[in-house]
């Protein structure tokens, strides 16, 4: 049953301080009542006070919370609310999920509604242990036309590890140098600039996970990451993995360096790391 005001629960106050203490007592003693409460919670706040229901989102993340809140959060993707559905997907796969949530995660891969939902449920399946879900991320990545769907899918891919794969990754970086920003684009410029770019990076991650260069581009190792050259295109750092939950980049433009981010502030961190 959902959470409302008349229910008086303290994880719904206005009250910040009465709020917080309940949340801090529910995660100190773990249990799945005090796991469905929080989602529920969560659920509330996103519909009426999105930065607070980040609170409960951070605190979903941590184990064993996280195994507990697994199957509440998965029921959310039957939510007819998109907001809900995108942020529960999203959840998913920071939480990185078991092996039981692979179906359901398929299936909204295939068939939610939401671009966003589809790319954080790759990103889920993608982590799971053991998972082989490379051909299914390889299929479902063709039906993407949003750049930051598309390197989100990319990522998936190449967390899978499967070399044979990297040929999707060029395809799909070929197809988005080829496309125009959509009509109902705020900035054209900027969607054509980005597209790029997410291309250069899908290039990268193809290099990387292949070891096969297009004629001309070079690869380069550097700690905790990789830089890419292409003769055409230029030059891109990347970092991250399974152990960062995805990857982030650095591009180098004549204007300077723009970044790319994916989710993981870990694979962020190494990043900047190289500009130390």
């Amino acid at each position: 049953m959902a959470l409302t005001r008349e229910m008086d629960s303290p994880l719904i106050s206005e009250d910040d301080a009465l709020r917080r203490a309940a949340l801090l007592q529910l995660a100190h003693m773990p249990s799945l009542e005090g796991a469905k409460a929080i989602v529920e919670a969560l659920v509330f706040f996103l519909k009426e006070r999105p930065k607070v229901a980040e609170e409960f989102e951070h605190v979903l993340y941590t184990p064993p919370l996280a195994a507990l809140a697994e199957a509440p959060v998965l029921q959310l993707l039957d939510e007819e609310n998109e907001a809900v559905r995108e942020e529960a997907a999203f959840i998913l796969y920071k939480m990185r999920v078991r092996t039981s949530s692979r179906a359901r995660l398929g299936q909204a891969l295939a068939a939610d509604q939401s671009p966003w939902v589809r790319a954080y449920a790759a990103k889920a399946l993608a982590m799971l242990p053991g998972s082989k879900v490379a051909a299914e991320l390889g299929e479902a990545i063709d039906n993407e036309a949003m750049p930051g769907i598309i390197g989100r899918m990319g990522e998936a891919i190449a967390l899978c590890g499967d070399a044979s794969l990297a040929e999707v990754l060029r395809d799909q970086a070929e197809q988005l140098r080829e496309r125009q920003a959509p009509a109902d684009a705020a900035q054209p410029d900027l969607w054509v600039r980005t597209a790029g770019q997410v291309a250069l990076f899908l290039d990268a991650l193809a290099a990387k996970l292949s070891g096969e260069l297009p004629e001309g581009a070079k690869l380069e190792e550097l700690p905790g990451a990789f830089a890419f050259t292409h003769p055409d295109f230029g030059k891109i750092a990347v970092a991250g993995g399974l152990e960062q939950g995805g990857y982030a980049a650095r591009v180098h433009t004549a204007s300077g360096a723009e970044h790319l981010d994916f989710d993981s502030p870990d694979a962020r961190k190494a990043v900047d790391a190289l500009q130390e």
